[in-house]
């Protein structure tokens, strides 16, 4: 029977896994549970870890150090139980030949969602309007811009991720021209996706919105700058449910300034921006509080599919969503 180390502290154990989940843990094998409520240290796992054929990570897990690794002398299988993992293994986890596997595409569908709904909020200027309402106490405030909708538009998706893509699925209703820019994708595979293929200065150029989905990485970082956000056109809407960092926020902050597009950040670079932030004042963007993703839906969601994962190994299966070494420079 196998011996499952379940790494979680106690609270966000009980956010990820319903009682049905965890009975569907336990029927898997030895369940050992982290009683306390702290993520426990690498020192501690290496600790632990001995005789474990299986460890379920998440948010906050210890890293697998070397340490850690050579007392792991039964590891078969890391199941995270979130989106990404790069931060807490290395190559060597592959080395060992341990499966890896995350719960990502729980995560994609709130994403998504939330991009998608952004899109319409700000093409229909639906915060400033509610806020003018609430203000001038009048069911037609005064000074507004006409609201628009999403169809008929072009859309850029930076990034063919996961989340991208899951963009793109949400995207179908809607009548739109679907431009992508990513460099691991070819023109056929971004064709297969229902989309077009472009530079990111075309992107920037002619897409009425934007929408960030690339992984935060040494390639991306600061990867949309000034020149990219000069070439965005009058009305466009920029939309950032991704990693802050990707954007230069000085020159953003510049751009937004000129009132020619609006922008709807989830993430900012730092993040948080600090009280009073020139950012804050500006009446084109939207900011969220990094929500898109963290919905105890989704959390309920990557739990069950960490253990649906295990389920799927044990029994022989191929899990979901499986990480291999050649992947880690190049997600997030």
């Amino acid at each position: 029977m196998p011996k499952i180390l379940v790494l979680p502290p106690s609270d966000l154990r009980m956010r990820l896994f319903t009682p049905d989940v965890e009975a569907r843990l336990r029927a898997l094998g030895q369940v050992l549970h982290n009683p306390g409520k702290e993520n426990y240290t690498s020192e501690e796992l290496a600790h632990l870890i001995p005789s474990c054929d299986a460890v379920v990570t998440s948010w906050g897990s210890p890293t697998f150090t070397s340490e850690v690794l050579e007392n792991a002398d039964s590891l078969k299988i890391i199941a995270h139980a979130a989106g990404s993992i790069k931060g807490i293994i290395s190559p060597e986890v592959f080395e060992r030949g341990i499966v890896v596997c995350t719960s990502q595409p729980a995560m994609s569908t709130s994403v998504a969602a939330m991009t998608v709904a952004m899109m319409e909020i700000m093409l229909r200027n639906v915060v400033n309007l509610a806020l003018a309402i609430r203000t001038q106490k009048r069911w037609k405030p005064e000074g507004m811009a006409q609201p628009r909708e999403l169809n008929g538009k072009r859309v850029g998706i930076v990034g063919a991720s996961l989340i991208g893509r899951e963009v793109i699925r949400f995207l179908q209703p809607w009548d739109v021209d679907i431009c992508i820019y990513d460099p691991y994708v070819s023109s056929k595979e971004a064709e297969d996706l229902g989309a077009r293929k472009v530079s990111l200065e075309e992107l920037f150029a002619e897409c009425d919105v934007i929408t960030i989905h690339a992984p935060l990485t040494e390639e991306t970082k600061g990867m949309v700058k000034k020149q990219h956000l000069q070439l965005i056109k009058e009305g466009a809407i920029l939309i950032n449910t991704a990693r802050g960092a990707i954007i230069d926020h000085i020159a953003l902050l510049e751009e937004l300034k000129t009132g020619r597009f609006s922008a709807a950040l989830d993430v900012t670079d730092p993040e948080p921006l600090p009280d009073g932030h020139e950012f804050f004042g500006l009446k084109n963007v939207v900011f969220t509080p990094h929500i898109s993703g963290g919905t105890p839906e989704m959390v309920r969601r990557q739990g069950e599919a960490a253990v649906r994962n295990l389920e799927l190994f044990f029994s022989g299966g191929t899990p979901n969503r499986l990480v291999t070494k050649e992947m880690l420079p190049i997600i997030a």
